[in-house]
């Protein structure tokens, strides 16, 4: 792949925010295989903000093995290529970025006990958090954590799967590729990433002017205009 069309995939998959902090227009591109051994391809290359002194492309520069754990860097003697190590992204969690410019969760083969405690932590969790209302259209699960979908709309039943996530990220995306989406990443006490996700009207975001990292605060006006019924007093 040429350089040119490498960049034109990198870009559109990170819709221009650095997908390490998600806070920062994205300036640069960054090879986790260093440039010497590792290709222009887009399992190769993220966009970051900063350059080599500043901002999350400076950050990583200074090579800590947490880096490497987050597949931020990729050491010149691992033998996987790019596209078999996984990259923590801000939002999506930990995610394998392919050639055609979109990130995955691969489900491993089989049930592991891992993918069992992380869901009966779930279980748990919801119970705990008196949530009437369970219902997901999809579920994601492999050893390094969950993502939860849930039904086209339901700020409501989104705001409540995350007001109790310790740690929690919540982001807005509504660009062109996309339609309007929430999503929120957090970690259970039992230490799995649990991450859910609702789609919506992007005109909704729009008018909110969300875009980006949102705080719950937010979230939860839009519940109670949408729907008040669906969210706690």
């Amino acid at each position: 792949m040429n350089i040119k069309t490498c960049k034109d995939i990198v870009r559109e998959r990170s819709s221009g925010l650095c997908e390490i902090c998600g806070l920062a227009r994205a300036d640069t591109m960054h090879h986790r295989l260093t440039r010497k051994y590792g290709p222009w391809d887009p399992t190769n290359i993220v966009h970051l903000c900063g350059d080599g002194t500043r901002g999350c492309h400076g950050r990583i520069t200074n090579t800590r093995n947490e880096y490497y754990d987050r597949g931020w860097l990729i050491r010149t003697w691992d033998q996987r290529t790019p596209a078999e190590i996984p990259f923590l992204h801000h939002a999506w969690g930990s995610v394998y970025l392919d050639a055609l410019g979109d990130y995955h969760h691969r489900e491993p083969e089989g049930t592991t006990m891992t993918d069992l405690n992380i869901v009966l932590h779930l279980i748990e969790h919801a119970e705990r958090w008196q949530i009437k209302d369970k219902r997901f259209t999809y579920l994601s699960c492999n050893g390094l954590g969950m993502t939860l979908t849930l039904p086209h709309g339901e700020v409501g039943l989104f705001h409540q799967w995350v007001r109790e996530l310790g740690g929690r990220t919540i982001v807005a995306r509504r660009d062109l590729n996309h339609p309007g989406q929430l999503e929120a990443s957090g970690t259970l006490v039992s230490g799995n990433r649990v991450s859910v996700l609702v789609e919506l009207d992007r005109r909704l975001l729009i008018d909110a002017k969300m875009l980006g990292r949102v705080e719950l605060t937010r979230v939860e006006q839009m519940a109670r205009e949408l729907n008040p019924e669906t969210v706690p007093a």
